[in-house]
């Protein structure tokens, strides 16, 4: 168990009777603060950073604790800050027919609040123990080191960060990981002394799913970073090596009267390759993967990357996409390419980006 989580268990236990909306009032936070501590990873050194833990009213996992949110920022910030909305991998599970979850095959448990919390911290480089804990930390370390807010929430509803208070209660929850997202971004808003021009959406392996509804969601205009995520789900569809995943993708995103090939054109308009190539989005954009990643297919991830060579201005993406190592979540892994994606960024906001093309 991390310092972090131990310190938070060890709070006060607290209750919010607001609703599943997605709407709030920032004052509801103001008093429920749960913890401050100091943030260290391999990267950060112990005094360099402080982390903040913090419920959210009404974000109610399905085991009906209250799902985090993680704050972390250089003790030597300067505001307004640029801020960095960051979502965690692993974002995938539903109830079979047996009462178990699709994770239960991995040992795990993901629509827990706490499993949810670990999983986030292991993004952030506290923890290291336990499935899949090699998301080493170095892109957080590196955005609080130029001087960002890191916002992290997390999400304990298995749904690819897509649902916005959707289930048919088939499952016995509703999924609210859209919401999540949606009111984090307004959570550091309207809390933090930010520089609203230099705002980051990123997403790391399942997290990437979020940033491409967040954008269909109406946040336009950001940066966004999407690293290693599993893009063009459509191409799973009617794959006999995903039947169990696709009948989790048919609960999350809503098969309706839909045959395999109408699902899967559905699916398709969730996907950052559809949004650049067939729906005009251009944004500053870092877009990365592996094609030898074990984990996420590169036939899911690589036409978002022909999309946006064709569709975007030289000098409105990271110019390194592909990348040929067996490595999974690359931003966060490696020091020097942290702090090239974190340059370009920075870089980019002070000269005003290349003007996107009609």
């Amino acid at each position: 168990m991390s310092r972090v989580v131990a310190r938070l268990l060890a709070a006060v236990s607290l209750a919010f009777a607001l609703s599943l909306s997605g709407c709030f009032d920032v004052q509801d936070y103001l008093d429920f603060q749960l913890n401050v501590s100091p943030f260290e990873n391999d990267y950060l050194d112990r005094g360099e950073a402080t982390s903040e833990v913090w419920l959210m009213p009404g974000y109610y996992c399905p085991d009906d604790e209250l799902a985090r949110i993680y704050l972390i920022y250089s003790n030597v910030i300067e505001t307004p800050a640029p801020t960095a909305v960051v979502l965690h991998p692993n974002a995938f599970d539903y109830m079979q027919s047996d009462g178990t979850t699709y994770s239960s095959l991995d040992g795990q448990n993901r629509l827990t609040a706490t499993w949810a919390a670990e999983d986030a911290e292991k993004m952030m480089g506290v923890r290291s123990e336990g499935p899949q804990a090699y998301q080493s930390g170095a892109l957080i370390a590196e955005l609080i080191r130029e001087g960002f807010y890191v916002v992290v929430p997390t999400n304990c509803w298995g749904d690819l960060w897509h649902n916005a208070g959707d289930n048919d209660y088939a499952e016995g929850f509703l999924r609210n990981g859209l919401f999540m997202a949606d009111d984090s971004i307004k959570w550091a808003v309207n809390r933090l002394e930010v520089d609203e021009d230099r705002l980051l959406l990123a997403g790391l392996g399942d997290g990437g799913r979020g940033i491409v509804d967040l954008v269909k969601f109406g946040w336009t205009e950001p940066a966004i970073l999407i690293d290693s995520s599993p893009d063009l789900l459509s191409g799973v569809i009617g794959d006999a090596n995903y039947t169990e995943f696709q009948v989790g993708l048919e609960k999350i995103y809503g098969v309706e009267d839909l045959d395999e090939a109408g699902f899967a054109l559905k699916l398709q308009e969730y996907s950052l390759m559809d949004l650049v190539a067939n729906q005009g989005y251009v944004a500053p954009t870092v877009y990365i993967y592996s094609a030898n990643d074990t984990l996420v297919d590169v036939d899911l991830s690589r036409p978002a990357a022909n999309a946006i060579e064709s569709n975007y201005p030289a000098g409105l993406y990271y110019p390194t996409m592909e990348s040929a190592d067996n490595r999974h979540i690359i931003t966060n892994t490696t020091r020097s390419e942290a702090e090239a994606v974190v340059d370009w960024l920075i870089d980019g906001w002070n000269n005003d980006w290349p003007a996107p093309t009609d």
